[in-house]
């Protein structure tokens, strides 16, 4: 049986991805989720070592304090993005807003119960210097991944003049659907390429002056700018195209300040991923009532109780052998 046959099977046996699957549905976010079944036994009896002392010390931590968590986005494709010199949206820059925040979070929490879990702090630790990116992304970006005032001056004055125009569109519009009300289909603005129109009748009694940009599927409906707002319209265009220009650049800002700290971005999101995960285990123990045990031990008390048992059995065997057999009858 090949060495990798021999792993499947004993896996199988302990029911080990059963057991995994279990653990994992106590984890807060799926990408955590999906790393823990993922877990494989360590090759070597120095590594087994080191995750049991880091599980130790997390169970105990968290006895006292639970371990920080949050629902967190698998960022790996993003990140893959921006090495790759590509840009990602805003909805992503706000995902990974969420993970730098739960970073500093664990951080800060390690910093206080650091003492009594030297090794997890060491295998935790992010750089304290992603903060002022954390901060950078949660002015910039809203929940929904829209780009917000507080990214730039320019766009906060660049929406400011846009929304300055718009309502001077729309009062000027208002007054007009009094004016023509006798040739338009209803009292309302309609909106076509991007321009600010009124529904005009193909049989109104009077004609109104303007730019004809559509109409309604049966025709009985024009869709006019008019003269008297096609400059007050030409504002707007140009203030919202404004609003645009500064949007994408200061997008093209964010993804610059993210991949430039790329490798210590990726770090938060595996040690928040591990947080998760780590978390769950002690979570599963404390309802199973299972221990840490150290692989060490293990051992030892493997040898030893198979000493004993050679020992038990050799030495009774000697000492017979190296008796007369007429002796040896004679006490049986």
């Amino acid at each position: 049986m090949t060495p990798q046959r021999q792993e499947q099977k004993t896996a199988a046996e302990l029911e080990w991805p059963l057991l995994l699957d279990r653990i994992a549905g106590y984890c807060q976010s799926e990408v955590a989720a999906r790393s823990l079944r993922g877990w494989v036994p360590e090759d070597s009896l120095e590594a087994a070592r080191s995750r049991m002392q880091r599980t130790r010390e997390a169970l105990r931590i968290h006895a006292e304090a639970p371990l920080p968590a949050a629902r967190i986005e698998d960022q790996g494709q993003a990140f893959e993005q921006l090495e790759r010199g590509s840009s990602v949206e805003g909805r992503e820059l706000y995902a990974l807003t969420i993970t730098l925040e739960l970073s500093e979070q664990i951080r800060s929490y390690l910093e206080r119960h650091g003492a009594d879990a030297p090794g997890l702090s060491a295998w935790l630790s992010t750089s304290p210097e992603l903060t002022p990116l954390r901060q950078l992304l949660q002015r910039s970006i809203g929940p929904e991944g829209a780009i917000l005032d507080g990214a730039s001056p320019g766009l906060r004055r660049a929406r400011q003049r846009a929304r300055e125009h718009r309502e001077e569109l729309r009062q000027k519009l208002t007054g007009l659907l009094g004016r023509y009300s006798d040739a338009l289909q209803g009292q309302y603005v309609a909106e076509r390429d991007g321009r600010y129109v009124l529904p005009v009748r193909s049989d109104a009694p009077f004609r109104v002056e303007g730019l004809v940009l559509g109409s309604s599927s049966s025709g009985g409906t024009l869709y006019v700018e008019p003269q008297d707002t096609h400059e007050l319209g030409n504002r707007v265009a140009v203030a919202e195209a404004e609003v645009r220009a500064e949007e994408a650049r200061v997008l093209s800002e964010l993804n610059q300040a993210v991949t430039s700290q790329i490798e210590a971005v990726r770090r938060a999101q595996h040690v928040c991923i591990e947080v998760d995960c780590l978390r769950a285990l002690c979570s599963f123990a404390a309802r199973s009532q299972a221990v840490a045990i150290d692989p060490g031990a293990v051992a030892v008390a493997f040898f030893f109780s198979g000493f004993i048992g050679v020992f038990f059995g050799f030495y009774p065997a000697r000492k017979a052998a190296a008796l007369d057999p007429i002796e040896a009858l004679r006490y049986e």
